[in-house]
């Protein structure tokens, strides 16, 4: 497995653990991505995240599907067992966009 396929791997758990509200290391992204690359891949994780969660009156729900009323752990393993894959997705066309843009504003 080629090291970018780590590094989607790892911020796919990185977004659903901070969906979930659960911690979530920022060290293996850094290590996998390298320190000029991991700011644009935690952004990423962030980012997707913040989709993968809704909060209304204190309840928890699924931002992908609208499963809930959820607690934090049940959010981390409902995201894992039914939407590892789209999560995935949503990670690596992120974080290609957002290389892209960087690329084409700094390459001369």
């Amino acid at each position: 497995m080629p090291i970018g396929d780590y590094l989607v791997e790892a911020l796919t758990d990185y977004a659903m653990r901070r969906a979930s509200g659960m911690k979530a290391s920022r060290r293996k992204i850094e290590a996998l991505a390298g320190l000029s690359l991991a700011r644009i891949a935690l952004g990423v994780g962030e980012q997707v995240a913040s989709e993968l969660v809704e909060e209304k009156d204190g309840l928890i729900r699924c931002g992908l599907c609208g499963m809930g009323s959820l607690t934090h752990i049940g959010l981390y393993l409902h995201l894992r067992r039914k939407h590892f894959d789209e999560v995935r997705q949503m990670i690596e066309t992120e974080l290609e966009f957002r290389i892209r843009a960087m690329n084409k504003y700094t390459v001369p």
